[in-house]
């Protein structure tokens, strides 16, 4: 009832579902990882409003045996999140098409609120929006305001160059190192990113994998090691 997926496609849904629930896919752009992604929502929402159905009996079975069936939003069970609302409205219209796929080619309908339910009733969301949500509701017990704002960009350079300060203030040498290392190069086509930009970087992509600095630092190490296969080099 889908379009084919590849060999490692098929893999990652297969493992999500069927394995741990625990699957990572690190793979470049356009090679097909919302596609991926788009039948494990699909067959999440599938398992979860048809939970009830006994293993025995087909959904289109089950379904004529019923007279009034009251179905559970599957989406309270699912949390999905990106970085931009672009991206995000892109995944509810991408699954919509799927589950369409999927209602085209079987001899039952999905019940006509799921479309509502994604639009509304789901967290198909920004990372930023999910956690302004969860910290609204949970702010009494942080000591914040529940009307907090999300700090605006002007806000947050201020809190950067804020960093920077107290890392050159508390870690000078280390961040001299750094910035000989690194030298701003304006003058370039194409300049290389400097220290303050390098670390917000470096901040963000361990949000993004969800570790902390310091596991990244290790793993970066560790990486270097391996590459020099355990010989200091000489600079």
């Amino acid at each position: 009832d889908k379009p084919s997926l590849e060999t490692d496609q098929s893999a990652v849904v297969k493992s999500y579902h069927d394995g741990t629930g625990r699957v990572a896919v690190g793979a470049g752009a356009g090679t097909g990882k919302t596609t991926t992604l788009m039948d494990v929502v699909g067959e999440a929402v599938l398992q979860e409003l048809f939970a009830v159905v006994p293993d025995d009996v087909s959904i289109e079975e089950w379904l004529d045996q019923q007279t009034e069936i009251q179905f559970s939003n599957p989406f309270e069970e699912i949390l999905l999140t990106t970085f931009s609302n672009d991206a995000a409205n892109e995944l509810k219209t991408r699954l919509k098409r799927r589950l369409r796929e999927h209602e085209q080619a079987v001899d039952y309908t999905l019940p006509v609120s799921i479309w509502s339910w994604i639009e509304t009733g789901s967290t198909i969301s920004t990372i930023d929006s999910f956690f302004h949500e969860l910290f609204t509701e949970i702010a009494p017990e942080l000591g914040i305001s529940p009307d907090f704002d999300v700090q605006s960009q002007l806000e947050l350079q201020t809190i950067k160059e804020e960093i920077m300060y107290d890392l050159r203030q508390n870690h000078t040498e280390k961040v001299r190192n750094l910035e000989n290392a690194y030298p701003a190069e304006e003058w370039r086509a194409y300049p290389p990113d400097d220290l303050e930009t390098m670390l917000a970087k470096a901040q963000q992509r361990c949000r993004e994998y969800c570790i902390t600095p310091l596991e990244a630092a290790d793993s970066l190490l560790e990486n270097l090691d391996r590459g020099h296969a355990g010989i200091t080099p000489p600079y």
